[in-house]
């Protein structure tokens, strides 16, 4: 929960407080309607996440991915962090 009060905090530009549904993100796994995905650096501490909505495109039956959340502590920007994830998390999608 840390890391998406950071990412609240540092992108959205709102007085309403972060309220995540933990039941529906659950809901939402199960389905196969959500991928989460975390970023560790070497010492496996969490440094990121994302999550990744899955859907079929109504126009041509191929299926898509739409980005929720995609963030990176601050610290961990630098460098290649931030490309490996998402070349991660791009290597995980095609398999499914």
């Amino acid at each position: 929960m840390r890391l998406a009060a950071q990412h609240w905090e540092e992108t959205e530009e709102t007085e309403i407080p972060l309220n995540p549904d933990k039941e529906r993100y659950l809901n939402y796994d199960e389905i196969g309607y959500l991928r989460m995905y975390t970023a560790r650096n070497e010492q496996a501490k969490l440094i990121g996440h994302a999550g990744i909505y899955l859907n079929t495109s109504m126009h041509t039956q191929i299926k898509i991915a739409t980005e929720d959340t995609w963030f990176i502590h601050k610290d961990y920007r630098k460098g290649s962090n931030a490309l490996r994830f998402l070349r991660f998390v791009e290597h995980d999608l095609k398999g499914l």
